[in-house]
């Protein structure tokens, strides 16, 4: 019955309501907010779940799910980089360091 089924939606590091800490970014920080989801499911005692994600969640989300694919059953996401071409390898490595790439304020109000 529906009883069994919830949502659970957390902020990660840095992020609305769980600050602080501050956000940092390192290069891993989509793997550190993977693992961060997966073992906020291990507390809630889920061996399997469903996981839905948007925009940055969506790339953490699909994390997850080749991290953990014995707890993924379904991953749905929106928002997503859907394709990746050298041009956008070339762009992203030159912003990998975002707290060398993005402005003080940025880095502050995320």
């Amino acid at each position: 019955g529906l009883s069994s089924h919830f949502v659970v939606s957390f902020d990660p590091r840095g992020y609305g309501k769980s600050r602080p800490p501050a956000r940092r970014y390192p290069a891993n920080f989509y793997h550190l907010d993977a693992d961060d989801g997966a073992a906020v499911m291990e507390a809630l005692g889920c061996k399997s779940y469903n996981v839905i994600g948007w925009s940055d969640g969506a790339i953490s989300a699909t994390i997850l799910a080749a991290k953990y694919p014995a707890a993924v059953n379904k991953l749905v996401v929106f928002g997503i980089q859907a394709s990746v071409t050298k041009e956008d390898v070339d762009t992203y490595d030159t912003l990998r360091n975002v707290e060398q790439a993005w402005s003080e304020r940025i880095l502050k109000t995320h």
